[in-house]
């Protein structure tokens, strides 16, 4: 696997980190990448599936990391998905999860100390079962993660945020109102003040659909927040890439138009 880091001024490759390219890790099991983030530390942590599902975790110069599992590397439990990453203020690491047993997956997410190791001290022996997707940590170290049509608040420890939307989730696809045989929330970011941006899509008798809603950091729907194209063309589809710049605009991956007609692009949108 290799791991890069990229200029933002220019796209070039940084040649600090790992060398004149990239930094190489070897002796692993055949798979593909799957999330990287950056941990307070400066150090970067990488999950890839395969058989196990992997964490690397490399310094802030791209060596592997002495201080994570071993040498670096930490093998997951067998047929393993790593589905995202995040990480809390003090360095342990929420990682989302799928156990595949018999072609049907059951989803989880595991805290871990900085170590590497299973923390303990985390919801259910350091397990949260039937939570699934995209994990966003926020200020205050609680933390978000997509559900099956909405998306849910935990305290750090692992329980249910209930100052959160009701009882601490909120049914995104009941509170836009969306009428579809399936909706699925795919990305989560929030900006400077809290509020957070949910990406989705759904299916309908129609065809597919896509929609972008922005919340209250108490998980309140903002009705004055709408994806519009000048010429009206509805958004077919939206992708997992969501993030808040420093100006406060959203990129995000979309799809609008119909029939032959559709466009699919990186999309920057108004606050």
């Amino acid at each position: 696997m290799e791991v890069c880091r990229i200029h933002t001024s220019d796209g070039t490759v940084d040649s600090s980190f790992g060398g004149a390219t990239c930094s190489e890790v070897t002796g692993l099991p055949t798979g593909y990448a799957e999330a990287v983030i950056v941990l307070p530390s400066g150090a970067v942590l990488a999950g890839m599936n395969a058989s196990p599902a992997v964490l690397v975790q490399l310094t802030a110069s791209g060596a592997r990391d002495s201080q994570f599992g071993t040498d670096g590397v930490l093998l997951l439990e067998q047929n393993t998905t790593v589905e995202s990453l995040a990480v809390q203020s003090d360095g342990r690491i929420l990682v989302s999860l799928k156990v595949w047993t018999g072609g049907f997956a059951q989803p989880k997410v595991i805290r871990l100390m900085p170590s590497g190791g299973l923390d303990p001290s985390f919801a259910n022996a350091g397990t949260l079962p039937d939570v699934d997707g995209a994990l966003l940590v926020r200020a205050d170290d609680t933390f978000l993660a997509l559900s099956a049509e909405g998306i849910s608040a935990y305290l750090p420890q692992g329980t249910l945020d209930e100052r959160f939307g009701t009882n601490g989730t909120v049914n995104l696809k009941e509170a836009t109102g969306t009428v579809a045989d399936m909706f699925s929330p795919r990305a989560v970011t929030q900006d400077a003040s809290g509020r957070i941006y949910v990406g989705a899509v759904f299916k309908t008798g129609g065809g597919d659909g896509g929609l972008v809603s922005r919340l209250s950091p108490t998980g309140k729907l903002d009705p004055e927040f709408s994806v519009r194209t000048e010429s009206e063309a509805p958004i077919t589809w939206v992708g997992s890439a969501l993030t808040v710049g420093v100006d406060g605009k959203i990129w995000v991956m979309l799809s609008v138009g119909e029939g032959d007609s559709i466009q699919t692009g990186l999309a920057l949108l108004q606050p």
